[in-house]
Formats: structure tokens, sequence, C-alpha cells
């Protein structure tokens, strides 16, 4: 049978996929300019990210955050595949950006439904019946839910284009499609990184399937046959890796990313969807719990898929007990095994035994935070190989007459696949709506911008060299991961994205361990220099923007002490901040500490405050800390107490620091928690309260110090510092310990001429 479609065939999907399309997608590809998905969270960010460098980037360097640093887009969601040819060829408007965006996600749908279609075309002959699931499939894909934040991810046709290209190659053997495979590969890799590891995959998994199922070809046959496609892959890895190192100078970057193993894909994610009628239903009435809504690892196929996969399962186990084999065709059991394979490894196999110890051996999956996103493999292949077994029995009871039945079956599919494609028509729908608000709130077309409110207060952008917004947050270095972004972020986006003026904060990932601690002291109280500041290479001021609705935390009230209050703009209170006026502030300090010090009789004092106060030096052990000796890691531990401290019943009520010092690794994301249990008389514990080093705002070298203000409850008289969370490589050392007043001031110092200062190195 000649299965190849023609050009009126092609055409008609092409149509009926563009219908679907503007009519699914709604403003998202009809009012492209004027639509943002998402303007929390990750969503935010992409927005900025990607729309900062398109407007005022050059080449591959972002300096829209982590000033006076920038980063590389790569590692900010940016898209660069199109942000950098803006930004490499004199930038672009807002609406050029977003229209040239959303455009293509939506033509990226269209050649999704295109390809799946011309793969169902070339497993079954059945143009009416490619067209109708080919489409279904393309259009509930689990990578529509990415246009909620990470809109890079959300383009949907590498996988059913490598579908093709794949099976096509497995019948001709040529190598063009390998080529064809790269190609593709390399462009979507650009958009975003996961796409060129997704194309290892699917090339390892192809090997696999290769290798293990029929023909029993000749050794050399198969390595050959798959070494084109691993070939391919391996030139796509090669390229980014060649670029990546051409353009990157940042050398220390994490490589582990935060909490890798908790992203596998989970059963919920594949046989379930809360965008789906037949299972959003019965979530909303309590009939079912744990409908999945998305996440890392979704992959849900839709029931017809899962159906007929569990009686194709059934009909197995029946027929084995029979001595007999569940038949399915070469090309069903290939792409079948590739698939089951591509959701295993999804699932964190083998990776879910060894957790996250067996990805620090495998290189090239460092950078990649989510193994769950893998799956989308499985969903494509999977769904496809569904409907050829339905177009099977479809056939089977045609020959045996039985028409009626046959087309019963069919239609009750169509409906039930059709019903399921309405619900994530409604998501996308939904988010277009949104969409349309959400870019009028996002560009401040609903109120006064910022160009305007400087213009009233006598200030222009060119005024300032960067935006700090409080409190303090710096989300991206795996290990340091200070405070929360939440929507300060957004309005620091959308005034650094209308004024060019470049964040310091930081919301991205794998952000460079060194420029991540410089820049964290900002956060660490008067006590620390701010070597961030003395980099950069202006003495103009800094904008600074306090977010009303969060109170700002002790160590990072001297900023707005030392600024200079502007007006309330945009939920925020303003002020303007002389670095120099700040330097000057914390020199002072210090000569004040260094003065005091130099008269000390003893290694420890508290200034300004006659509340007890508690010091562990930890002067036992024999490496090297923070200021002497230090105490070495434990190997195994689940938990630990470090020591139990005294407290009296005059302390209720009173604000007290907690701080504490810990060497951390940096093969890993990981770092301890010291749990902090308040006990009364009778040794009860009456109230808790967890320091988490990945908190730190203060540094040396890999030395973070855990730091948490707390409020001593009545009735204590104790307080135990367990750490918790400690087992194998958390933490290699602790080092000074100190629970002192608020309001006092504890200097420490040593003969080698190191002086302390509230537990912050202040000189050596």
């Amino acid at each position: 049978m000649n299965n190849s479609p023609n050009k009126l065939w092609t055409l008609t999907v092409i149509l009926c996929a563009t219908v679907l399309c503007i009519a699914g997608f709604s403003y998202i590809v009809t009012h492209p300019w004027h639509v943002l998905p998402d303007v929390g969270g990750d969503g935010a960010k992409n927005n900025f990210t990607y729309l900062y460098h398109s407007l005022y980037g050059k080449g591959y360097w972002f300096t829209g955050m982590n000033y006076p640093y920038g980063e590389h887009i790569v590692y900010t969601d940016g898209m660069p595949l199109l942000s950098v040819l803006f930004a490499s060829t004199g930038n672009v408007d807002i609406a050029t950006a977003l229209t040239t965006a959303w455009w293509l996600v939506g033509l990226s749908y269209v050649l999704s439904a295109l390809y799946l279609s011309k793969t169902l075309m070339k497993f079954t002959g059945s143009q009416w019946f490619s067209l109708i699931f080919g489409i279904c499939i393309a259009f509930m894909s689990p990578q529509l839910l990415r246009l909620k934040g990470h809109y890079a991810m959300s383009f949907a046709c590498i996988i059913p284009m490598l579908f093709y290209w794949g099976y096509k190659y497995r019948e001709t053997g040529l190598y063009k499609y390998c080529i064809y495979s790269a190609i593709v590969g390399l462009l979507h890799a650009f958009l975003h990184p996961y796409f060129g590891g997704l194309l290892l995959i699917w090339a390892v998994f192809y090997g696999i399937a290769t290798w293990l199922l029929p023909p029993a070809s000749a050794v050399t046959s198969k390595l050959k046959h798959a070494g084109g496609m691993l070939v391919a892959a391996t030139v796509v890895a090669v390229t980014m890796m060649t670029t990546m190192k051409l353009t990157d100078p940042v050398t220390d970057r994490p490589e582990n990313p935060h909490n890798a193993a908790e992203t596998f894909t989970s059963i919920p994610q594949i046989i379930s969807s809360y965008y789906s009628p037949f299972w959003r239903i019965p979530n909303d009435k309590f009939w079912i719990p744990g409908c999945s809504d998305g996440g890392e690892g979704f992959t849900y196929p839709g029931a017809v898929p899962i159906g007929i996969l569990l009686i194709v399962a059934g009909c197995s186990v029946w027929l084995l007990t029979k001595k007999k084999k569940y038949v399915l065709t070469a090309e069903q059991r290939f792409w079948g095994l590739l698939a089951i394979g591509a959701l295993f490894f999804s699932m964190g196999i083998p990776f879910v035994w060894g957790r996250h110890s067996l990805t620090e051996h495998i290189p090239v999956f460092r950078q990649f935070r989510s193994l769950g996103r893998f799956a989308w493999i499985f969903y494509y292949v999977i769904a496809v190989v569904s409907c050829t077994v339905m177009y099977q029995w479809f056939g089977q009871l045609i020959a045996e007459g039985k028409k009626k039945i046959a087309w019963g079956l069919m239609t009750l599919a169509i409906l039930i696949w059709g019903a399921e494609v309405r619900g994530y028509m409604n998501f996308t729908r939904d988010v277009a709506v949104h969409g349309m608000y959400n870019y009028d709130l996002y560009l401040q077309n609903l109120e006064e911008n910022w160009l305007s409110f400087m213009k009233r207060k006598a200030m222009q952008p060119s005024d300032f060299q960067g935006l700090l917004l409080l409190p303090y947050f710096h989300v991206g270095s795996e290990k340091v991961w200070i405070s929360e972004a939440g929507w300060r972020s957004t309005l620091g986006f959308r005034a650094a994205l209308l004024t060019h003026i470049p964040l310091i904060n930081i919301n991205m990932s794998r952000t460079s361990w060194g420029q991540s601690f410089k820049q964290n002291k900002i956060a660490a109280g008067p006590w620390v220099q701010k070597p961030s500041f003395a980099d950069m290479k202006s003495d103009k001021p800094i904008l600074l923007m306090h977010y009303l609705q969060d109170s700002l935390p002790a160590d990072q009230q001297y900023l707005i002490a030392q600024a200079e209050y502007v007006d309330e703009f945009s939920n925020c209170k303003v002020y303007v901040l002389q670095p120099g006026k700040l330097k000057l502030y914390t020199d002072s300090l210090q000569k004040v500490a260094t003065t005091i010090a130099g008269s000390m009789q003893h290694t420890d004092t508290c200034v300004g405050s006659t509340l007890p106060y508690t010091v562990r030096h930890f002067e036992n052990g024999t490496g090297r800390g923070v200021a002497g000796k230090c105490t070495k890691g434990p190997e195994n531990e689940q938990q630990l107490k470090i020591t139990t401290l005294n407290l009296n019943d005059t302390l209720a009520g009173r604000s007290y620091e907690f701080s504490c010092w810990f060497l951390l690794r940096t093969t890993d994301w990981m770092s301890p928690e010291v749990h902090l249990y308040f006990k009364d008389n009778s040794d009860k514990v009456i109230a808790k309260k967890v320091v988490e080093t990945k908190q730190s705002a203060d540094s040396y070298g890999m030395w973070l110090r855990a730091a948490a203000y707390v409020t001593i409850p009545n009735h204590s008289k104790s307080v135990d510092c367990v750490l918790d969370g400690i087992t194998g490589s958390t933490y290699m050392a602790m080092d000074e310990l100190l629970l002192r007043p608020t309001e006092g001031t504890v200097i420490s110092k040593w003969d080698n001429g190191i002086i302390m200062v509230n537990n912050h190195h202040i000189s050596e």
C-alpha cells in the first residue's frame, strides 16, 4: 500500500490544525503582541529575560539581572535562539519580540499535528484516521501547560518530527533523516537546552530498541544504524557545549541542580489530568484523590490510549497463561519499547534507587533540574502506538463484518479524545484571556508607569546604575536560596524592563558561586562589606524598592536607614541609595569594632546589652575554620545535637539571633538545617525554629553562615541545637556558634588577628 500523503491531504491537515490553533490559542496567536500568559514566578522572570535581552541586550550576555555581573542568556530561560538574534541585529520592540515568539509557538503545534499525522499515515495508511488523531495528540500535549511559565519548552514539534524521521530512518536507512534530526534538535536546543538533552535520550533509547529487537541483523549493522542517531545527538550536544565554552566566562557554576531527585515522573502524572473532564469532574466532587494538574513529569496520554494499553496488557497476561503471545507489529514493539524506556528514565530509574549520587557521575545531566520532562517522549510515542493498535482492531472488526460495532467504538474514541482536547483548549483560551490583562498589568498600561513617576520626581533612568528589591532575594545558586522572589520580583521586573535599569537581585539558575556570595552580603547586615558594590564600575546611586507587604529583616534595615526616601509607588517605598555613603558607614562600624577588639582582655565580649549570650568556638577540631580550628562533620548520622544552651525566665519575649558556620561541598545542592528545640523545666519541647543554611547571606569561601532571629518563648529553660538532614555529604565541618541578644554586639578576636562581630568575619 502506498501510504505517502498527497499534497491535498497535507494541506487539509495544516488547515485543520491552523483553525484549531487559532480557536484554541485565541489571543496568543490572534493578538500575540498583547499577550503575556503569566506575570508571577517563572512566568514573570521569563517574560523579563526574553524581552529585556531582545530590547537592550548584546550577544549572549544578559545584563538585566545580577548587576554588576550579568548572566549567560542560556541560564535565564530567555529563548536565546530568538533573543540573541534580536540582540545581535540591533534589538527590537516588545511587540515584535512577543509576536515572533507566540506565532512560532502556534506554528510548532501546527507542525506537531502535521508530523504526527504523517507518522500515523506511515503506520495505518488511512488519511481520515491520521488527520483526526494526529491533531488530537498534538493539541493534548503536556507541553501546552508550559504556556504558564516555561515558554521555551512549549514549542511542541520536536518530538513529532524526530518520531517521523526516526520511522523513515528505520524504513530506508538513509542518514539524511539523522541530519534532519540534528538540525531540528539544534534549533530547539537554542530555544532551551533541555531539548538538546531530549534528543540525546531519544537517540539512546532508539539505539537500545534497535539492539534488543529483531531483525537479528549483524552486530555491525545494528551499531551502524543506531550510531547514526547517536551521532546526530552528539553533534547537537557538542555544538551547545562549544558555544557555551566560547561565550560563557563563568567557571564556578553549581554543577548539580537543586533537588533534582524530587522532579521525577510520578504515577498520577501518567494516569490522570485535571484538564480532562473525565478526571476534573470527579476530582472537583472529591470522588477521587490526587488528580495531577501538571508538574515537571506530567505526561498523561489520554483516556483512550490508557484504555488501549490496559486492554493490551490484560490480553498479553491472559494469552501468556495459555502459552500464547499477543501479536504486535515490529514497529509497534520497537516504538513501544522506546516509549517505555523513556518513561522509566523520567521516573528516575535507576536514579531513584541511587538518588542524586548517580547523577554526579554523569556530567551531561548535572545541568538538568528535572528528568521528568523527558516523559514527553513517552506521551507522543505511546499515543501514536495506541492509535495504531486501535486502528488494527477497527480493521479486524470491519473484516469480520461487524461494521456497526467498529464504527460505534471508533466514534466513541473520537468523542472521548475530542472532549479531552476541548478541556486542554479551555485551558489555553483561559491563559489567552488572562494574558491580555497580564500584558497591561506587566507594562503598567493600567496605572502610572515608572517613566512617568520618575519624571514627576525630577529623576530619569540614566541617573541610576542598578535596582535593588527589598526584602532581598537571591534564587539561583542551588545551595543558596535567600527568601522567595514572590510578587516583588514582578514589580522589579516591570520597573527594570521599562527603565532599562538592571536588577541586582537574582532569580535564575546555576549562578556563579563567587558572584552569588558577593551579592548575598548585601543582606548580611551592616558589619559586612559589600564586594558586589565595590565591583560596580559606576558611582551612580542605586534605586531601592521596598515592597510594602513584606516586613524588612533586621539585617537589611540598615540599607533603608542609609538611603534617601523618595515616595510610595508601585506597592513599594522607593529610596535612593548612594553606595559610597553606605561604604563609609560600614567602614566606620568596623573601625569601632576593631578598636574595641584591640582593648579586649579575653576572646569574647558583648557591647550594648547585659543579657546573656553563648558562644561555641569548636576549638577541639583540627581543621581550618572561619577563625581558628573547627569540628569535622559526621559521616552518616541523620541527626546530631550540636549543643544545648541554657536559658532563663528573664529572656521570655526577648529577640535573639542564632548563627553557626558550615563548610559545604560544591558537588551537590544540599546543606544542613539547624532545628532549635526550646524546652521547659520538664524537658518538654514548647517551640521549634528551623534555621536553613540555604538562606545564608554571609560566607567565607565555601563556609556559609546559617542564621535566624528568634523570640524566646515563655517558660524556656534550654534550647537544643540539632542538625537535621545531614546524611552523607551535606556539610564537611562546623564552626562558630553564637546565640546573642539582638540588641547586643558580640565581638570575638583571636591571636592570629581575626576579628568577628556578631559572628561575621570582618578581618584577618
